[in-house]
């Protein structure tokens, strides 16, 4: 006759890496949701219910960058695939990638890539 085991952890339980991985997916899921938005590292930390430090240290421990460099590398991604398409002014693809002007999405752009996003656009003219 089988009996249940009692004094082991019951499989559903979740371990504190776990529940690090499941925030960082649903993290990254909430971002690339607004990614047309500003988000805030506050704004995410609400989303999920815990504290911005400790959305940072996930973050930190994870990605090996805080959540604001994270944002911003998945804003400018976002911005290098509407600039290939060609169907977007530069002032509109930073208002679709959720900067609040041209002259700082152009700014965060060139300190990313070292071309401004208008080079980027004729250099994916030519290439074409």
């Amino acid at each position: 006759l089988l009996h249940p085991v009692r004094d082991r952890p019951a499989l559903h339980q979740r371990t504190p890496e776990s529940r690090q991985t499941r925030l960082m997916a649903m993290a990254k899921s909430f971002i690339a949701g607004n990614l047309n938005n500003a988000v805030s590292l506050a704004d995410i930390a609400d989303h999920l219910g815990i504290t911005p430090r400790h959305l940072n240290r996930i973050f930190q421990r994870f990605c090996r960058m805080p959540v604001g460099r994270y944002v911003l590398q998945c804003k400018l991604a976002r911005a290098r695939e509407i600039l290939s398409s060609g169907n977007a002014s530069i002032k509109e693809t930073a208002r679709l990638c959720g900067f609040q002007g041209a002259s700082y999405f152009i700014k965060m752009f060139k300190a990313d890539s070292g071309i401004t996003p208008a080079e980027f656009s004729a250099m994916r003219k030519t290439s074409d």
